[in-house]
């Protein structure tokens, strides 16, 4: 049996290959000839009639989880308030 097989290699070597370059504001610039022209347009698939996208739909989930969180807050208030009131 081998031990090559279970053990990893002493040193690792790290390739430097890159698919593009990264522009000032950290986004990754892709080539246009590296990218494939198969069709297939994810833009329009991810993207409903009303120009929601995920991120977009996140954001306004996030944000109405915010306010349920604040309208149960004041729901306790009130009924902390009332069980003062009766006790």
């Amino acid at each position: 049996m081998s031990s090559n097989a279970k053990n990893p290699p002493d040193e690792i070597i790290e390739d430097d290959v890159s698919i593009g370059s990264e522009s000032d504001d950290g986004e990754l610039d892709l080539e246009g000839d590296m990218m494939g022209d198969d069709g297939l347009d994810l833009g329009a698939l991810l993207t409903t009639e009303d120009g929601d996208t995920i991120p977009t739909v996140l954001a306004d989930a996030t944000q109405a989880v915010g306010e349920v969180a604040r309208q149960i807050s004041i729901t306790n208030k009130l009924i902390v308030k009332l069980i003062a009131k009766l006790g």
